[in-house]
C-alpha cells in the first residue's frame, strides 16, 4: 500500500503475465464505499482519465471489477494507473531548497496541465499538493505529475456541477483547498481549480495557507473561506505557522526557516513576493469566480511575465508601473541614459540664464498661442460637422469625409508640432471622428498619438489624459479587442477621483463606458453596478432628459436583455428611444440604435408585427446618416435578415447572412466578434431551414472566430453551443448532442442564473434530447422546469411547450398532453 484517501487505497503493483515487466499504481475502492454512486464515480474517473493523455498527467493503463476470491466479496472496481515515485510539490520544493523562480518553474508546469485538462472539458476539483507529484528523471531534472481525477467532471457529460457527489449529500472536497463556491455548494467551474491553484502557489510561495486553516472544523473552515480575505503573501512569510506533524503534535515554523529552504532570507524573501507576486495571488483567490483569472492558462502567462520582467495583467497597467519594470529589465542601460541626462540637464541650466534674456518675447508668443488657439477651436468644430454622431446639420458625402479627414489629420501631425498640446487635441478629434465614421484602424493610430503627447505634456494624471483613455477604449471595443478597452476604460476611471465635483459627469461616462466593455464580455453583475452608479451621477447632476442619461439606461437596458430579462429591457429601451426622438430629432443615427435595440427585444419575445416597421425604420435612417458600409448600418440589415429567418423567409435570410459577413469581414477584419455572430445566424438559418450539415459547418466557423474574440463561458459562446447541441439532436445523434447540451446548460446556469429564460431554453433542449433516448424520469423535469422558466421569463415558449405536448403523448398522459395543447391554443 503506498496511498490511502477517502475512496479507497492504492497499492504499487506489477504486471504480472510475463508479457513486459511494468510498475503500476492500483487504485481499489475500499469495502463498504462500493455503492452504485461510489462505482458511478469510479467510471467516471476511468472515463476522463482515458482521454487525458499529457506528459504531466498521471496516465490510465487499465480498469475492471475485482472478480469474486481476489478480494472478498468481489464485485470491486479498481484502476491501474502510471506509478510515479515523488513527492508532493511542496515537499519537493523544500527538500531541494528551491528559490522562488524555480517553484514559480514548476508552477507553470502544473498550470500547464490543468489548462490541457481545462480544454478537454475536465475540471479536477481537487487540486492540492498531494495531487501533484514531482519525481526526478536520469539526468536530475524535476518532473512533474498531476494525480487523482477521481472527483473531477466532464462538464459535457453532467449539466449541473453543483450536485453533491457522495449518498449522504455531504460535498466531495479537500475543505483547506476549496473555493468559496465548492464550500456554498453552488456551481463549478473552471474558475474553481484557479482557486485551488492560487492556495498552492500561496503555499510553495510563503510556506502556509492563505487562511490558516489547518485543524479547523468544517463550519469553521467555510466561515473563514467566505467571509475572510487572504492576506498578502509578502506579509504572510514574516509571521511564524504551525505545522500539524504526522504523530499528531504541532510544531511552529519561523520566517527564518520558511525563508532557508526557499535560499534566501526572510527580508529577501518578502521584498521578493511584493508587487507582482502578491497581486498575482490575490487575483487567483478573489472570492468571486468571475475576478479571478479567466483561465489556468491566464495564470500561467502571469507567472511567466513576472519571471521576464514584464507587466503582468494582474496589475493595473500604469505608467510609472510600466517603467519600473523596464528599469528592472534594463538596469545597465538606464543606469547610462540617467548618467546621459544629467549631463544633458548640466547644459539646460546654463540655458535657462541666457533665456532670461528673452523674457520680453514672451507676451509676443502668448499672443500667437491665442491666435493658434483659436484657429484650433475652428478646425475642431469644422471637424466635428464631419461626425454622423455629433453633426447636427446636412451631412457631406462619405467618401467627401474621409477625404477630408485623410488631408487634416496629414497637416494636423506635419504642420502642428510647434503647438503640441493643440496638436494632441485635433488628433483626437479626429480620431474619434474615424471611430464613429467606422474606420477603426485610421482611428486606433491617432488616438494613440494624442495619448502620449498628453502623457508627456501634461503628466500622467491630467484630466485630457483620462479623456484620451475613454477614446481609445471606445476605439478597442468598437474593433472587438475587449481586454485592451477594459484596460484603458480603467485607467480613464483611475484618473477621476471619486469626491472631486468637476470630475463627477466625467467619471460616469468613463463608468457607462467600461460597464458596456464588461457587458460584452459577460461579466453583467459589475456591469449593472457600474451602470447604477454612473445613473445616480448623470440624474443627480444632469436630470432625467439627457443624452448621458439615455446612453447609461441604453446600456442598462443591453444587462437585461443579455441575462434574458426582455421585459425590462424593452421598457428602457422604449424610454431610451423617446429621449434620443426629443433632444436630437427623428433624423440621428443614435434614433436608429434606439428603434433598433427595441426592434430586437420585441423579436425575441416573438412580437415581429411591432419589430418588423422599426427595424426598417432604423435600417433607412442609417443608410441615410451613415452611408451602406457603416459598420451600424450593416447591424441593421443583420436585424432585418434575422426577422426575415423568424418569419419563414429561409432563403432570402441565407443570402442576406451572407452578405452580412462579406460586408463586416470587410470593415472588421475576418476574426472580429461580430463576424463570429453573423456565422452563427447563418447557422441558426439553416438549422432552420432543415439543412443540418451547413449549420454545423457555419457554427465551426463562428466558434473558431468566438473562441479567441471572447471568454470561455461567453453567453454568445453558448447560443452557438446550443445550435450545434440542437443540430445533432435533429439529425437524430443524440450521443453527440447529449453532452453539448449539458455543458450549454451548466455555462448558462453559471453565467446567466437558474431563472434566465435562455437557461429555460438548455433545460428543455436537453429534456428533448433524454425524451427521444426514452429516458422519460430524466426528461419530465427539465422539460416542465424548462418551458416555466422561460415562461417566468417571458421568452417565446412555443417550442418548448410542444416538446412537452411530444412527451406526454410518448408517455401515453393524454390529459397532460391536451392541457398543454391548450395553452398553445390560448385556451385559459
Amino acid at each position: 500500500e503506498i496511498g490511502r484517501g477517502g475512496m479507497g487505497a492504492v497499492y504499487l503493483a506489477e504486471r504480472a503475465d510475463g508479457q513486459f515487466s511494468k510498475q503500476v499504481a492500483l487504485k481499489l475502492v475500499k469495502r463498504g464505499m462500493d455503492t452504485d454512486e461510489i462505482l458511478r464515480r469510479f467510471r467516471t474517473e476511468r472515463q476522463i482519465l482515458a482521454g487525458l493523455e499529457h506528459p504531466h498527467i498521471a496516465r490510465l493503463y487499465d480498469g475492471g471489477v475485482t472478480e469474486p476470491g481476489d478480494v472478498d466479496p468481489g464485485g470491486r472496481p479498481f484502476l491501474v494507473m502510471e506509478y510515479v515515485d515523488g513527492r508532493p510539490v511542496d515537499a519537493y520544493c523544500d527538500a531541494k531548497r528551491l528559490s522562488i523562480d524555480d517553484r514559480l518553474a514548476l508552477f507553470q508546469t502544473v498550470c500547464e496541465a490543468v489548462q490541457y485538462a481545462h480544454r478537454n472539458l475536465v475540471v479536477h476539483r481537487d487540486l492540492k499538493p498531494s495531487n501533484i507529484l514531482v519525481s526526478e528523471d536520469a539526468a536530475g531534472k524535476p518532473q512533474v505529475k498531476l494525480l487523482d481525477f477521481g472527483i473531477a467532471k466532464l462538464l459535457a457529460e453532467d449539466g449541473d456541477l453543483s450536485v453533491p457527489m457522495t449518498k449522504t449529500g455531504a460535498r466531495v472536497m479537500t475543505p483547506e483547498y476549496a473555493a468559496p463556491e465548492q464550500v456554498q455548494g453552488t456551481a463549478i467551474t473552471t474558475a474553481t481549480d484557479v482557486y485551488a491553484l492560487g492556495i498552492v502557489l500561496f503555499e510553495l510561495l510563503t510556506g502556509r495557507r492563505p487562511y490558516g486553516t489547518t485543524g479547523r472544523r468544517l463550519a469553521d473552515i467555510k466561515q473563514v473561506v467566505l467571509d475572510t480575505e487572504p492576506e498578502r503573501p509578502s506579509s504572510a512569510v514574516r509571521k511564524p505557522t504551525d505545522r500539524v506533524q504526522r504523530d499528531g503534535t504541532t510544531e511552529t515554523i519561523t520566517p527564518e526557516q520558511i525563508s532557508a529552504v526557499r535560499a534566501s532570507t526572510a527580508d529577501r524573501l518578502q521584498r521578493r513576493l511584493q508587487g507582482d507576486l502578491d497581486v498575482i495571488v490575490l487575483k487567483a483567490l478573489r472570492k468571486e469566480p468571475e475576478r479571478r483569472y479567466a483561465s489556468a492558462e491566464a495564470l500561467m502567462e502571469d507567472i511567466r511575465r513576472h519571471r521576464a520582467g514584464l507587466p503582468v495583467s494582474a496589475r493595473p497597467d500604469t505608467l510609472d508601473y510600466r517603467f519600473r519594470k523596464f528599469v528592472k529589465r534594463h538596469r545597465f542601460g538606464v543606469a547610462a541614459v540617467a548618467a546621459f541626462l544629467i549631463l544633458v540637464l548640466g547644459v539646460a541650466t546654463m540655458t535657462a540664464v541666457q533665456q532670461a534674456a528673452t523674457a520680453r518675447e514672451r507676451d509676443r508668443a502668448e499672443r500667437e498661442r491665442d491666435r493658434a488657439e483659436e484657429v484650433a477651436t475652428f478646425l475642431k468644430d469644422l471637424f466635428n460637422a464631419s461626425d454622423p454622431y455629433l453633426a447636427t446639420t446636412d451631412r457631406l458625402d462619405t467618401l467627401r469625409i474621409r477625404e477630408f479627414l485623410d488631408l487634416g489629420a496629414t497637416k494636423v501631425q506635419r504642420e502642428m508640432k510647434n503647438e503640441p498640446v493643440l496638436q494632441a487635441e485635433m488628433l483626437d478629434v479626429i480620431g474619434n471622428v474615424y471611430r464613429n465614421l467606422g474606420l477603426y484602424d485610421r482611428a486606433e493610430p491617432l488616438l494613440v498619438e494624442a495619448l502620449e503627447q498628453r502623457r508627456a505634456l501634461l503628466g500622467p494624471a491630467h484630466r485630457d489624459v483620462a479623456r484620451s483613455h475613454q477614446s481609445l477604449a471606445e476605439t478597442f471595443q468598437a474593433k472587438g479587442e475587449y481586454e485592451s478597452a477594459e484596460r484603458h476604460f480603467r485607467q480613464s476611471l483611475d484618473l477621476y477621483p471619486k469626491q472631486e465635483e468637476e470630475s463627477s459627469l466625467l467619471r460616469a461616462q468613463a463608468l457607462s463606458g467600461l460597464a458596456s466593455v464588461l457587458r460584452d464580455r459577460n461579466e453583467f453583475d459589475e456591469a449593472e453596478l457600474l451602470l447604477q452608479e454612473a445613473l445616480t451621477i448623470q440624474q443627480a447632476k444632469l436630470g432625467d432628459e439627457h443624452l448621458d442619461v439615455a446612453h447609461s439606461m441604453l446600456q442598462l437596458g443591453r444587462v437585461y436583455q443579455d441575462r434574458g430579462n426582455l421585459v425590462d429591457a424593452e421598457s428602457l429601451y422604449r424610454e431610451v428611444l423617446r429621449l434620443h426622438r426629443k433632444l436630437l430629432g427623428d433624423d440621428h443615427p443614435k434614433v436608429a440604435g434606439s428603434l433598433d435595440n427595441l426592434a430586437v427585444v420585441l423579436r425575441q419575445q416573438t412580437d415581429l408585427e411591432a419589430a418588423e416597421p422599426l427595424a426598417r425604420e432604423a435600417l433607412m435612417l442609417r443608410e441615410r446618416t451613415l452611408g451602406p458600409d457603416h459598420p451600424h448600418t450593416v447591424t441593421s440589415v443583420y436585424e432585418i435578415a434575422g426577422l426575415l429567418r423568424d418569419k419563414g423567409n429561409f432563403e432570402q435570410a441565407v443570402a442576406l447572412f451572407k452578405r452580412i459577413i462579406e460586408a463586416d469581414r470587410r470593415t472588421l477584419g475576418d476574426r472580429h466578434h461580430y463576424v463570429g455572430l453573423d456565422w452563427r445566424e447563418l447557422g441558426t438559418t439553416y438549422l432552420r431551414m432543415g439543412d443540418y450539415d451547413e449549420a454545423l459547418n457555419a457554427y465551426q466557423a463562428s466558434l473558431d472566430i468566438l473562441h479567441d474574440a471572447l471568454s470561455e463561458n461567453h453567453a454568445d459562446i453558448a447560443v452557438v453551443m446550443s445550435g450545434v447541441g440542437n443540430a445533432h439532436l435533429q439529425k437524430g445523434d443524440l450521443e453527440r448532442a447529449e453532452p453539448i447540451l449539458r455543458k450549454v446548460l451548466d455555462m448558462r446556469r453559471s453565467t446567466l442564473g437558474e431563472d434566465s429564460w435562455w437557461t429555460g431554453v438548455s433545460k428543455s433542449l436537453l429534456g428533448d434530447c433524454l425524451m427521444r433516448q426514452q429516458r422519460y424520469a430524466e426528461a419530465e423535469p427539465l422539460l416542465v422546469d424548462g418551458y416555466e422558466t422561460v415562461r417566468d421569463g417571458n421568452g417565446p415558449t412555443e417550442a418548448t411547450l410542444r416538446r412537452l405536448v411530444t412527451f406526454y403523448e410518448a408517455v401515453g398522459n393524454d390529459a397532460e398532453a391536451e392541457e398543454y395543447r391548450m395553452v398553445i391554443a390560448g385556451s385559459p
